[in-house]
C-alpha cells in the first residue's frame, strides 16, 4: 500500500545546558521530551504541507551520553518523512521552508511539559528565553562583523538539499 521510497531528514532536538539537570534525574521526563519532539514535527507539518490531518513517518532515538556522567546531554535523532500521508497511504512532500519555526514550536512544547511537571516557573522560561534573544543578538552581531571584514561567511543550511530516498529492502 505504501511506497518504499519516501524522502526522510534527520532531525536533532536539544534542550538548554540548564534544562538537562531534570532529565539526568528523572529519567520518565524523556518520554515526555519526544512527546514534545513528536508534537512539534506534526504541527510544524501540517502546517507547511496543509494537510490538517496528515501524518509523518517518523522514528526517533534518545542519546544521553550517559556514559559520560559530567557530559549528560539528553537529546534526540529522529528520522522524518519530508512530508504527511494521508490515511489512504498517499504522500504529500513538505516544500523547501524554513525550519525555525520548528525550532521555536519545540521550545514552547519542552517549556509547557517542564512547567506542567513543575520542574520550571515561568521566570525561569523568561530567563532562558531572555539568554536565547541575547545569544542570537550576539550571533548576528558577530556575522555581520565578518561580513564588513570582507572574511569568508561559510554558512550550511542542510535543509535546502535534496533528501534521501529510503532503500528498498526487495
Amino acid at each position: 500500500m505504501f511506497s518504499t521510497r519516501v524522502p526522510h531528514r534527520q532531525y536533532v532536538f536539544s534542550i538548554p545546558i540548564m534544562l538537562r539537570i531534570y532529565f539526568k534525574y528523572d529519567r520518565s521526563l524523556l518520554t515526555g521530551l519526544c512527546q514534545c519532539a513528536y508534537r512539534s514535527l506534526l504541527t510544524f507539518l501540517r502546517e507547511v504541507v496543509g494537510l490538517k490531518n496528515g501524518v509523518p513517518g517518523v522514528v526517533m532515538a534518545i542519546h544521553t551520553f550517559e556514559e559520560y556522567p559530567h557530559k549528560f546531554h539528553p537529546h534526540l535523532h529522529a528520522i522524518v518523512t519530508d512530508g504527511l500521508f494521508r490515511n489512504t497511504g498517499t504522500f504529500y512532500v513538505m516544500r523547501q521552508t524554513d525550519l525555525k519555526p520548528l525550532e521555536d514550536l519545540f521550545r514552547v512544547e519542552v517549556f509547557k511539559f517542564l512547567r506542567k511537571e513543575g520542574k520550571i516557573t515561568d521566570e525561569l522560561i523568561q530567563k532562558l528565553r531572555g539568554l536565547r534573544a541575547k545569544a542570537e543578538q550576539v550571533k548576528h552581531t558577530q556575522d555581520t562583523a565578518e561580513v564588513n571584514n570582507k572574511e569568508s561567511v561559510n554558512i550550511i543550511d542542510v535543509s535546502k538539499y535534496q533528501p534521501n530516498k529510503v532503500p528498498s529492502l526487495t
